[in-house]
């Protein structure tokens, strides 16, 4: 990993842990879908290789081009959830 990634990747970190910190538990996934994939490191790789495997079984690219962006959501989501399930304080749950 190189340095600029390195980087990258605790930042997303960091606006994850505000995410967290400041924002209802689906006021915080709703922003993270929008915004954590800028933050992460690999995400721009993949893209090209994503698009073409489904554009090589489905031969549609509006459907490629919407199963990228649903999986950049995902990626952002996941990201804030997994920040939730790493703390040992479980309070967030009742939200």
């Amino acid at each position: 990993m190189g340095m600029l990634a390195a980087i990258r990747f605790k930042l997303m970190f960091a606006w994850v842990a505000f995410l967290r910190r400041f924002l209802s538990y689906a006021s915080g996934n709703s922003v993270a879908s929008r915004t954590v994939y800028f933050l992460h490191p690999a995400i721009a790789r993949q893209k090209a290789a994503f698009v073409d495997g489904l554009n090589a079984v489905l031969n549609d690219a509006g459907i490629a081009d919407s199963a990228w962006r649903r999986h950049k959501n995902l990626v952002g989501v996941t990201r804030l959830q997994g920040s939730y399930y790493s703390q040992s304080d479980t309070t967030w749950i009742r939200q």
